[in-house]
């Protein structure tokens, strides 16, 4: 695994290492999930965990950080890796996505609101595939800043959600993802 840059503290909005071998802490929102040797696996069409609105509700201003890897996708032909991470997630038609477009060759940052897809940025990037990468996302305010590595690669400003959850996951090409030691620290 990679360096973490946050360490999972008492203080945190959330974190979870999946060392208890289950998505007990996530609302799965499709394709099938599994936990094993501490690393949570995404996998079908379309697969989505989130954390439960209950649980995140208020969450204005922090910092989003996991480690992923991908393996590919179940899909023959399909031979590009992506992995993102979800912010400010209302529900499962608004939010903010971000992460790696591995067809696009790029890092990008998303708006989804009501069905229609908004790009915000892109950085150009080229994974690897079974590489751990250490994805992060801050969003304070109208500033959403995005990290591979810790290295920024993506500065953008929308105002459109200012509160929400967490997601983990892939929502087409029947990709892989990996994602284990997810933290969420609320932005001083």
């Amino acid at each position: 695994h990679v360096n973490r840059a946050l360490v999972p503290a008492a203080g945190d909005l959330f974190h979870d290492d999946f060392s208890s071998g289950s998505m007990s802490q996530w609302s799965e929102q499709g394709g099938t999930w599994s936990v094993a040797g501490g690393e949570a696996k995404g996998s079908g069409p379309a697969h989505l965990a989130i954390t439960p609105p209950g649980r995140s509700a208020g969450w204005t201003n922090y910092r989003f950080q996991a480690n992923t890897r991908i393996e590919g996708s179940a899909t023959p032909g399909v031979d590009w890796l992506k992995s993102y991470l979800f912010v400010r997630v209302q529900d499962l038609t608004h939010f903010y996505r971000f992460g790696i477009h591995g067809d696009a060759g790029v890092i990008d940052l998303y708006r989804f609101s009501a069905g229609t897809w908004t790009l915000l940025k892109t950085g150009a990037f080229s994974p690897e595939r079974g590489r751990w990468y250490t994805l992060a996302i801050e969003v304070n305010g109208d500033s959403l800043k995005g990290y591979v590595d810790g290295a920024p690669i993506i500065d953008a400003h929308d105002a459109t959600f200012a509160t929400g959850g967490v997601g983990i996951g892939v929502r087409e090409d029947s990709m892989m993802p990996y994602y284990d030691d997810v933290v969420v620290q609320a932005m001083p």
